[in-house]
Protein backbone atom coordinates (compact mmCIF):
# COMPACT_ATOMS: atom_id res chain seq x y z
CA UNK A 1 0.00 0.00 0.00
CA UNK A 2 0.90 3.57 -0.10
CA UNK A 3 0.23 5.50 2.20
CA UNK A 4 0.42 10.06 2.72
CA UNK A 5 1.38 11.34 5.91
CA UNK A 6 -0.28 14.58 5.97
CA UNK A 7 0.30 17.81 8.22
CA UNK A 8 -2.01 20.34 7.76
CA UNK A 9 -1.04 23.64 8.74
CA UNK A 10 -3.56 26.46 8.21
CA UNK A 11 -1.77 29.39 9.78
CA UNK A 12 0.21 30.55 6.61
CA UNK A 13 -2.27 29.21 4.10
CA UNK A 14 -3.41 32.48 2.56
CA UNK A 15 -6.99 30.97 2.37
CA UNK A 16 -7.17 31.31 6.60
CA UNK A 17 -6.57 34.61 7.83
CA UNK A 18 -4.40 34.86 10.88
CA UNK A 19 -5.58 37.57 12.86
CA UNK A 20 -9.48 39.78 12.54
CA UNK A 21 -7.67 43.01 12.39
CA UNK A 22 -5.56 43.67 9.17
CA UNK A 23 -3.12 45.61 10.54
CA UNK A 24 -1.78 42.59 13.16
CA UNK A 25 -2.97 40.35 10.34
CA UNK A 26 -0.10 42.17 8.06
CA UNK A 27 2.65 42.33 11.43
CA UNK A 28 2.20 38.44 12.23
CA UNK A 29 2.37 37.49 8.57
CA UNK A 30 5.56 39.63 7.76
CA UNK A 31 7.62 38.58 10.98
CA UNK A 32 6.81 35.60 11.86
CA UNK A 33 7.99 34.06 8.17
CA UNK A 34 10.18 32.06 10.69
CA UNK A 35 7.32 30.17 12.12
CA UNK A 36 6.67 28.68 8.60
CA UNK A 37 9.64 26.08 8.73
CA UNK A 38 9.26 25.58 12.57
CA UNK A 39 9.27 21.26 13.05
CA UNK A 40 8.13 18.16 11.67
CA UNK A 41 4.92 16.45 13.08
CA UNK A 42 6.16 14.39 15.21
CA UNK A 43 3.69 12.19 15.61
CA UNK A 44 2.99 11.52 12.16
CA UNK A 45 6.57 10.46 12.26
CA UNK A 46 5.79 7.74 15.40
CA UNK A 47 3.21 6.51 13.39
CA UNK A 48 5.20 6.09 9.94
CA UNK A 49 7.79 4.58 12.42
CA UNK A 50 5.16 1.74 13.51
CA UNK A 51 4.05 1.07 9.70
CA UNK A 52 5.33 -2.72 9.13
CA UNK A 53 7.66 -2.78 6.10
CA UNK A 54 6.53 -3.74 2.54
CA UNK A 55 4.34 -0.40 2.21
CA UNK A 56 5.42 2.73 0.26
CA UNK A 57 5.46 6.20 2.79
CA UNK A 58 5.69 9.56 2.08
CA UNK A 59 5.50 12.90 4.06
CA UNK A 60 3.58 16.11 3.46
CA UNK A 61 3.83 19.11 4.81
CA UNK A 62 1.81 22.43 4.51
CA UNK A 63 4.81 24.49 5.81
CA UNK A 64 6.83 23.28 2.56
CA UNK A 65 3.30 23.42 -0.02
CA UNK A 66 3.85 19.78 -0.50
CA UNK A 67 0.08 18.36 0.17
CA UNK A 68 -0.77 16.75 -2.98
CA UNK A 69 -4.42 15.58 -3.14
CA UNK A 70 -4.50 14.25 -6.18
CA UNK A 71 -1.80 11.68 -5.28
CA UNK A 72 -2.17 7.90 -6.00
CA UNK A 73 -2.04 6.74 -2.21
CA UNK A 74 -4.38 4.46 -0.50
CA UNK A 75 -4.52 5.85 2.65
CA UNK A 76 -4.18 9.90 3.66
CA UNK A 77 -3.36 9.88 7.63
CA UNK A 78 -3.57 13.51 8.88
CA UNK A 79 -2.66 14.30 12.33
CA UNK A 80 -5.45 16.91 13.69
CA UNK A 81 -4.42 20.12 16.05
CA UNK A 82 -7.56 22.06 16.59
CA UNK A 83 -6.50 25.53 15.03
CA UNK A 84 -5.57 22.70 11.61
CA UNK A 85 -8.46 21.32 11.75
CA UNK A 86 -10.45 23.17 9.27
CA UNK A 87 -7.55 22.55 6.69
CA UNK A 88 -7.17 19.14 8.15
CA UNK A 89 -11.18 18.59 6.54
CA UNK A 90 -10.80 20.40 3.37
CA UNK A 91 -8.26 18.41 2.36
CA UNK A 92 -9.79 15.03 3.64
CA UNK A 93 -12.91 16.28 1.33
CA UNK A 94 -10.71 15.99 -2.01
CA UNK A 95 -9.12 12.96 -1.12
CA UNK A 96 -12.25 11.28 -0.07
CA UNK A 97 -13.95 12.40 -3.29
CA UNK A 98 -11.27 10.55 -5.42
CA UNK A 99 -11.98 7.56 -3.13
CA UNK A 100 -9.27 7.57 -0.65
CA UNK A 101 -9.50 6.38 2.69
CA UNK A 102 -8.41 9.05 5.18
CA UNK A 103 -7.57 7.89 8.69
CA UNK A 104 -7.17 10.82 11.38
CA UNK A 105 -5.80 11.25 15.03
CA UNK A 106 -4.30 13.76 16.97
CA UNK A 107 -5.29 16.03 19.85
CA UNK A 108 -8.39 17.30 18.14
CA UNK A 109 -9.48 13.80 16.78
CA UNK A 110 -8.95 12.93 20.44
CA UNK A 111 -10.59 15.71 22.46
CA UNK A 112 -13.10 16.37 19.71
CA UNK A 113 -13.96 12.75 18.15
CA UNK A 114 -17.54 13.56 17.28
CA UNK A 115 -16.63 16.97 15.45
CA UNK A 116 -13.59 14.43 13.80
CA UNK A 117 -15.33 11.79 13.10
CA UNK A 118 -17.55 13.50 10.36
CA UNK A 119 -14.61 14.43 8.30
CA UNK A 120 -13.10 11.12 8.24
CA UNK A 121 -13.52 7.08 6.86
CA UNK A 122 -11.34 5.88 10.41
CA UNK A 123 -10.72 7.86 13.53
CA UNK A 124 -8.11 7.53 16.02
CA UNK A 125 -8.37 8.81 19.67
CA UNK A 126 -6.00 8.13 22.34
CA UNK A 127 -2.16 7.07 21.31
CA UNK A 128 -2.57 6.01 17.72
CA UNK A 129 0.69 3.89 17.89
CA UNK A 130 -1.08 0.97 19.57
CA UNK A 131 -3.68 0.82 17.02
CA UNK A 132 -2.85 1.82 14.03
CA UNK A 133 -0.76 -1.68 12.65
CA UNK A 134 -4.33 -3.57 13.68
CA UNK A 135 -6.18 -0.74 11.11
CA UNK A 136 -3.39 -1.72 8.60
CA UNK A 137 -4.58 -5.16 8.65
CA UNK A 138 -8.01 -4.98 8.86
CA UNK A 139 -7.95 -1.78 5.71
CA UNK A 140 -5.83 -4.75 3.44
CA UNK A 141 -8.72 -7.18 4.22
CA UNK A 142 -11.35 -4.57 3.79
CA UNK A 143 -12.56 -4.56 7.57
CA UNK A 144 -11.64 -1.18 8.60
CA UNK A 145 -13.41 0.14 12.05
CA UNK A 146 -14.87 3.83 11.75
CA UNK A 147 -12.71 4.32 15.09
CA UNK A 148 -10.20 2.78 16.83
CA UNK A 149 -9.19 3.75 20.59
CA UNK A 150 -5.67 3.56 21.71
CA UNK A 151 -5.80 4.89 25.06
CA UNK A 152 -2.29 4.81 25.74
CA UNK A 153 0.79 3.64 24.71
CA UNK A 154 3.87 2.52 26.71
CA UNK A 155 6.48 5.01 25.56
CA UNK A 156 9.42 2.81 26.60
CA UNK A 157 8.39 0.19 23.81
CA UNK A 158 8.13 3.02 20.95
CA UNK A 159 10.44 2.78 18.02
CA UNK A 160 12.32 6.43 16.95
CA UNK A 161 10.16 8.80 14.78
CA UNK A 162 11.06 7.67 10.98
CA UNK A 163 12.77 11.14 10.43
CA UNK A 164 14.40 9.75 6.78
CA UNK A 165 10.93 10.75 5.42
CA UNK A 166 12.19 14.27 5.80
CA UNK A 167 13.20 15.86 3.00
CA UNK A 168 16.87 17.56 4.01
CA UNK A 169 17.57 21.50 4.86
CA UNK A 170 14.08 22.12 5.58
CA UNK A 171 12.46 23.00 9.13
CA UNK A 172 14.20 26.42 9.77
CA UNK A 173 17.37 25.73 7.73
CA UNK A 174 16.71 28.92 5.50
CA UNK A 175 16.05 31.14 8.78
CA UNK A 176 18.91 29.86 11.10
CA UNK A 177 21.52 28.19 8.85
CA UNK A 178 21.08 24.78 10.38
CA UNK A 179 18.02 22.31 10.59
CA UNK A 180 15.75 21.80 14.17
CA UNK A 181 14.80 18.37 14.57
CA UNK A 182 12.20 17.44 17.57
CA UNK A 183 13.14 15.25 20.41
CA UNK A 184 10.31 13.76 22.75
CA UNK A 185 11.88 12.03 25.81
CA UNK A 186 8.45 11.87 27.91
CA UNK A 187 4.84 12.29 27.50
CA UNK A 188 2.66 14.17 30.16
CA UNK A 189 2.58 17.01 33.11
CA UNK A 190 0.91 17.11 36.10
CA UNK A 191 0.83 21.17 36.58
CA UNK A 192 -2.50 21.26 35.28
CA UNK A 193 -2.73 24.32 33.70
CA UNK A 194 -6.59 25.85 33.22
CA UNK A 195 -5.45 26.48 29.83
CA UNK A 196 -3.54 23.62 28.58
CA UNK A 197 -5.54 20.93 26.70
CA UNK A 198 -2.19 18.67 26.63
CA UNK A 199 -3.11 17.20 30.07
CA UNK A 200 -6.34 16.65 28.83
CA UNK A 201 -5.43 13.41 26.80
CA UNK A 202 -5.64 10.20 28.02
CA UNK A 203 -2.77 9.16 30.47
CA UNK A 204 -1.37 12.51 30.09
CA UNK A 205 -1.95 13.94 33.75
CA UNK A 206 0.51 11.70 34.87
CA UNK A 207 4.51 11.52 33.44
CA UNK A 208 5.56 8.86 31.29
CA UNK A 209 9.15 8.81 30.20
CA UNK A 210 11.25 6.64 27.26
CA UNK A 211 14.39 4.54 28.43
CA UNK A 212 17.90 6.45 28.20
CA UNK A 213 19.14 4.38 25.87
CA UNK A 214 16.23 5.15 23.59
CA UNK A 215 16.80 8.75 23.63
CA UNK A 216 20.24 7.98 22.53
CA UNK A 217 19.32 6.17 19.72
CA UNK A 218 17.25 8.59 18.33
CA UNK A 219 19.82 11.58 18.67
CA UNK A 220 22.51 9.17 16.84
CA UNK A 221 19.59 8.44 13.97
CA UNK A 222 19.25 12.73 13.67
CA UNK A 223 23.51 12.96 13.69
CA UNK A 224 23.51 10.58 10.68
CA UNK A 225 20.26 12.50 9.21
CA UNK A 226 21.31 16.12 9.50
CA UNK A 227 25.18 17.33 10.02
CA UNK A 228 23.71 20.57 10.84
CA UNK A 229 21.02 20.36 13.31
CA UNK A 230 20.04 21.35 16.79
CA UNK A 231 17.38 19.90 19.31
CA UNK A 232 13.63 20.96 20.17
CA UNK A 233 12.82 19.04 23.38
CA UNK A 234 8.82 19.39 22.70
CA UNK A 235 8.04 17.03 26.03
CA UNK A 236 4.57 18.37 27.88
CA UNK A 237 7.19 19.48 30.70
CA UNK A 238 10.61 18.53 30.16
CA UNK A 239 11.16 19.44 33.72
CA UNK A 240 8.73 17.54 36.14
CA UNK A 241 11.18 14.92 37.15
CA UNK A 242 14.25 16.62 37.47
CA UNK A 243 16.65 13.63 38.13
CA UNK A 244 15.12 12.16 34.72
CA UNK A 245 16.11 15.22 32.66
CA UNK A 246 19.46 16.07 34.39
CA UNK A 247 20.30 12.06 32.88
CA UNK A 248 19.19 13.07 29.08
CA UNK A 249 21.33 16.72 29.32
CA UNK A 250 24.27 14.68 30.68
CA UNK A 251 23.37 12.68 27.20
CA UNK A 252 22.77 15.96 25.32
CA UNK A 253 26.12 17.45 26.37
CA UNK A 254 28.25 14.27 25.85
CA UNK A 255 26.93 14.21 22.22
CA UNK A 256 27.68 17.60 21.79
CA UNK A 257 24.22 18.82 20.86
CA UNK A 258 22.76 22.42 20.87
CA UNK A 259 19.10 22.21 21.84
CA UNK A 260 16.08 24.60 22.63
CA UNK A 261 13.16 23.85 25.04
CA UNK A 262 10.24 24.90 26.99
CA UNK A 263 10.43 25.17 30.45
CA UNK A 264 8.96 25.58 33.76
CA UNK A 265 10.14 28.77 36.12
CA UNK A 266 10.53 26.30 38.80
CA UNK A 267 13.80 24.82 38.11
CA UNK A 268 15.34 27.93 39.07
CA UNK A 269 15.16 26.73 42.36
CA UNK A 270 17.56 24.39 41.35
CA UNK A 271 21.07 25.88 40.85
CA UNK A 272 22.62 22.52 39.83
CA UNK A 273 20.36 21.70 37.32
CA UNK A 274 20.78 25.58 35.85
CA UNK A 275 24.15 24.70 35.34
CA UNK A 276 23.98 21.51 33.61
CA UNK A 277 21.28 23.30 31.46
CA UNK A 278 23.78 25.63 30.32
CA UNK A 279 26.72 23.23 30.05
CA UNK A 280 24.96 20.28 27.98
CA UNK A 281 24.64 23.25 25.10
CA UNK A 282 21.02 24.96 25.92
CA UNK A 283 20.50 28.01 23.19
CA UNK A 284 17.42 28.90 24.69
CA UNK A 285 14.59 27.91 27.42
CA UNK A 286 10.89 29.66 26.70
CA UNK A 287 9.07 30.19 29.82
CA UNK A 288 5.36 30.06 29.48
CA UNK A 289 4.82 32.96 32.37
CA UNK A 290 1.58 33.75 31.23
CA UNK A 291 0.51 36.65 33.43
CA UNK A 292 2.33 39.31 35.50
CA UNK A 293 -0.52 39.76 37.35
CA UNK A 294 -0.60 37.33 40.35
CA UNK A 295 -4.81 37.37 40.34
CA UNK A 296 -4.69 35.98 36.86
CA UNK A 297 -2.91 33.33 37.95
CA UNK A 298 -4.21 32.27 41.08
CA UNK A 299 -7.03 30.59 38.58
CA UNK A 300 -5.43 30.07 35.69
CA UNK A 301 -2.03 28.51 36.92
CA UNK A 302 -2.15 28.44 40.77
CA UNK A 303 1.51 27.34 41.28
CA UNK A 304 2.69 29.80 38.85
CA UNK A 305 0.85 32.51 40.73
CA UNK A 306 3.71 31.43 43.84
CA UNK A 307 6.71 32.43 41.51
CA UNK A 308 5.07 35.71 39.76
CA UNK A 309 6.21 38.28 42.01
CA UNK A 310 9.71 37.02 42.07
CA UNK A 311 10.15 36.42 38.05
CA UNK A 312 12.18 39.38 37.52
CA UNK A 313 14.93 37.79 40.35
CA UNK A 314 14.40 34.10 38.71
CA UNK A 315 14.97 35.72 35.18
CA UNK A 316 17.90 37.41 36.51
CA UNK A 317 19.35 34.14 38.35
CA UNK A 318 18.70 32.49 34.52
CA UNK A 319 21.20 35.25 33.44
CA UNK A 320 23.36 35.01 35.81
CA UNK A 321 23.87 31.25 34.88
CA UNK A 322 24.06 32.33 31.24
CA UNK A 323 20.70 31.11 30.16
CA UNK A 324 18.98 32.96 27.46
CA UNK A 325 14.88 33.16 28.93
CA UNK A 326 12.06 33.70 26.42
CA UNK A 327 9.06 34.60 27.71
CA UNK A 328 5.33 33.48 26.70
CA UNK A 329 2.50 35.62 27.54
CA UNK A 330 -1.19 35.38 27.16
CA UNK A 331 -3.34 38.86 26.84
CA UNK A 332 -7.52 38.77 27.82
CA UNK A 333 -7.43 37.16 31.14
CA UNK A 334 -9.83 37.88 33.87
CA UNK A 335 -8.18 40.88 35.32
CA UNK A 336 -6.54 42.19 32.29
CA UNK A 337 -7.66 45.90 31.48
CA UNK A 338 -6.22 48.62 28.18
CA UNK A 339 -2.94 48.88 30.44
CA UNK A 340 -1.71 45.20 30.77
CA UNK A 341 0.57 45.22 27.31
CA UNK A 342 2.17 48.60 28.50
CA UNK A 343 2.77 47.17 32.11
CA UNK A 344 3.92 43.80 29.95
CA UNK A 345 6.68 45.59 27.94
CA UNK A 346 8.09 47.32 30.86
CA UNK A 347 8.66 44.21 32.31
CA UNK A 348 10.22 42.49 29.44
CA UNK A 349 12.87 45.57 29.54
CA UNK A 350 13.54 45.38 32.86
CA UNK A 351 13.93 41.90 33.83
CA UNK A 352 15.94 40.70 31.18
CA UNK A 353 14.29 38.70 28.55
CA UNK A 354 15.85 38.07 25.45
CA UNK A 355 12.56 36.75 23.26
CA UNK A 356 8.98 37.19 23.78
CA UNK A 357 5.96 35.57 22.57
CA UNK A 358 2.37 37.07 23.34
CA UNK A 359 -1.02 35.69 22.29
CA UNK A 360 -4.69 35.98 23.19
CA UNK A 361 -6.26 33.37 25.92
CA UNK A 362 -7.66 30.67 23.22
CA UNK A 363 -10.53 28.07 24.67
CA UNK A 364 -9.11 25.02 22.96
CA UNK A 365 -10.97 22.05 23.19
CA UNK A 366 -10.10 19.73 26.37
CA UNK A 367 -9.40 22.52 28.61
CA UNK A 368 -10.84 24.29 31.83
CA UNK A 369 -10.55 28.25 30.37
CA UNK A 370 -13.15 26.79 27.47
CA UNK A 371 -15.31 24.87 30.05
CA UNK A 372 -15.55 27.97 32.12
CA UNK A 373 -16.33 30.43 29.47
CA UNK A 374 -19.01 28.12 28.31
CA UNK A 375 -20.88 27.78 31.97
CA UNK A 376 -20.55 31.60 31.60
CA UNK A 377 -22.65 31.89 28.11
CA UNK A 378 -19.35 33.96 26.84
CA UNK A 379 -17.78 31.41 24.29
CA UNK A 380 -18.74 32.38 20.83
CA UNK A 381 -19.88 28.83 19.42
CA UNK A 382 -20.48 29.98 15.79
CA UNK A 383 -16.63 30.24 15.29
CA UNK A 384 -14.46 28.04 13.26
CA UNK A 385 -11.47 25.81 14.15
CA UNK A 386 -9.61 28.21 12.21
CA UNK A 387 -10.13 31.33 14.18
CA UNK A 388 -8.24 29.74 17.24
CA UNK A 389 -5.26 31.25 16.13
CA UNK A 390 -4.30 32.97 19.38
CA UNK A 391 -4.45 36.03 17.48
CA UNK A 392 -8.54 36.22 17.41
CA UNK A 393 -10.78 36.68 20.32
CA UNK A 394 -13.25 33.90 20.63
CA UNK A 395 -15.37 34.92 23.97
CA UNK A 396 -16.40 38.10 25.36
CA UNK A 397 -13.83 39.50 27.54
CA UNK A 398 -15.58 41.23 30.74
CA UNK A 399 -13.94 44.55 30.61
CA UNK A 400 -12.26 44.94 26.98
CA UNK A 401 -13.69 45.14 23.94
CA UNK A 402 -12.54 43.39 20.94
CA UNK A 403 -11.50 45.88 18.80
CA UNK A 404 -9.40 47.25 21.70
CA UNK A 405 -8.19 44.04 22.33
CA UNK A 406 -6.72 43.93 18.65
CA UNK A 407 -5.06 47.12 18.63
CA UNK A 408 -3.46 46.87 21.71
CA UNK A 409 -1.84 43.48 20.65
CA UNK A 410 -0.83 45.08 17.05
CA UNK A 411 0.73 47.84 19.55
CA UNK A 412 3.02 45.50 21.61
CA UNK A 413 4.34 43.52 18.29
CA UNK A 414 5.27 46.87 16.78
CA UNK A 415 7.10 47.73 20.38
CA UNK A 416 8.47 44.21 20.06
CA UNK A 417 9.51 44.42 16.62
CA UNK A 418 10.55 48.18 16.58
CA UNK A 419 14.57 48.86 16.03
CA UNK A 420 15.12 49.91 19.25
CA UNK A 421 13.43 47.09 21.64
CA UNK A 422 14.37 44.25 18.88
CA UNK A 423 18.00 45.40 19.56
CA UNK A 424 17.82 45.48 23.03
CA UNK A 425 16.21 42.15 22.91
CA UNK A 426 19.45 40.71 20.71
CA UNK A 427 22.04 42.49 23.01
CA UNK A 428 20.88 40.82 25.72
CA UNK A 429 20.80 37.07 24.08
CA UNK A 430 23.72 35.07 25.03
CA UNK A 431 25.60 33.71 21.79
Amino acid sequence: MKIAFIAPFSLFCNEYDIAEYKPLEELIREKMKISKRYSPCDALLQIAADTPSGHELIYMDDQFGSIDTSAEVDIAAISVMTVNADRAYAIAAKFRKRGVHVAMGGIHATLCPEDAEKHCDTLFTGDADKTWKTFLDDFSKKRAKKIYHGGVVDIRKTPPPKIDLLPPKHYFHEALGREYYSLRTSVGCTRGCKFCSNWRKPGCSKVRKKALKQIYNELQLIKKQSKNFSIVLIDDNPFIDLPYIAKVLKIIKEMKIKWVSGADISITNHPKLLKLIKESGNNMLCFGLESIDVRNLKWLAPWKARYAETYKDRIKLLRDFGINAMGSFLFGLEHDTSDTLKRTVDFILEAGLTGVAMGIVTPYPGTNVREKLIKEGRLDMSRPWSDYTGFKLVFEHSTIKKEEMYKGLAWFYEQMYSPSIAGHLSRMAFK
